[in-house]
This record gives C-alpha cells, structure tokens and sequence, in this order.
C-alpha cells in the first residue's frame, strides 16, 4: 500500500518556460513596454526633418496653413508650429 502525500512534501513541477532564452525574454519585455518609454532622440529629429519638408512642399503648392509657418531654418518652422498652434493666449501687444 502506498502512502499519500498531502502536498506540502512534494516537489512543486516548475511551470514550462515561455522563452527559451534571456535575449527572448528580453526582446518581449521592451515590446511589452516600449508605450512606456520616451521616444528616442533620432527618431524625433527624423520626424521634425520629414514634417518640415512637408510643410515647405505644401507652402510651394500655395497651402495658407503652411506659409503661415514656412521658414527655410527647421528649428524655425518648429518654433513657428508651437506658436501657431499653442493653447496658451498670446499677449496682445495693441493696447500700448
């Protein structure tokens, strides 16, 4: 007759591995977070590089919008685009 064992004597069975390796396990955590982290520097440099080459080609084909920010410096039209576009009340210079 064999004995019964309550449970608490047992070896527990590990759970099977979802990743083979560290570098997997590795790769699906930065792809599990990557929304969290802030997006690289390069990444925004090409960004502002691609809209502002579309915004000078819209200025070009005559787009009110685009001339309204268009400048031949990049930092500029940046600039320009916060300006343009931000929330805050510009002060009103007229009254002086």
């Amino acid at each position: 007759m064999k004995s019964e064992n309550t449970g608490s004597q047992e070896a527990a069975m590990p759970r099977p591995r979802i990743h083979l390796s560290a570098a997997e396990r590795t790769a699906a955590w930065r792809e599990r977070t990557k929304h969290k982290r802030p997006p690289r520097k390069r990444d925004v440099a090409a960004l502002a590089a691609v809209l502002c080459s579309e915004i000078r080609l819209a200025a070009m084909q005559g787009s009110a919008e685009a001339l309204k920010v268009n400048h031949e410096n990049d930092l500029e039209i940046l600039r320009r685009l916060i300006s343009h576009y931000s929330a805050t009340p510009k002060p009103d210079n007229s009254s002086t």
